[in-house]
């Protein structure tokens, strides 16, 4: 008669290397072509423009303007009565309604970059 022999521990050991490698090697290319884009983040590589409105507090000063909407470089173009012209929009400062287009990474890389940049206080963390 014959013994059915079971799996040795090496066969499993090796097994579990694997695939713990096609998984690190996932993680590695994840963080590589997030660490690219994040690389180019001032220019428009990968980013698609989107419009959008957000509602402000009515009669902003130009400084408070910028840091409502948190844009860091906010160049004023011109006034026309209560509509403020900057360089990706308008804000009326009767109705508080600012539209304005903004460059946002497509969505996949918008994802990889959030992983790459996760905090402590993330649960992706």
């Amino acid at each position: 008669m014959e013994e059915k022999k079971g799996k040795s521990l090496h066969y499993y050991m090796h097994i579990l290397h694997r695939d713990l490698g096609y998984l690190v090697f996932g993680l590695v290319i994840i963080y590589a072509l997030s660490g690219i884009v994040l690389l180019y983040c001032n220019t428009d590589f990968l980013k698609q423009e989107a419009m959008a409105e957000r509602q402000l507090k009515p009669g902003l000063a130009d400084e408070e303007l910028g840091r409502e909407m948190r844009l860091r470089e906010i160049r004023i173009i011109k006034k026309e009565g209560n509509v403020v012209y900057f360089q990706n929009g308008t804000y009326n400062k009767a109705s508080a309604m600012a539209q304005f287009s903004q460059k946002d990474l497509i969505f996949s890389f918008n994802k990889f970059v959030n992983f790459h940049k996760a905090i402590s206080s993330n649960k992706m963390y």
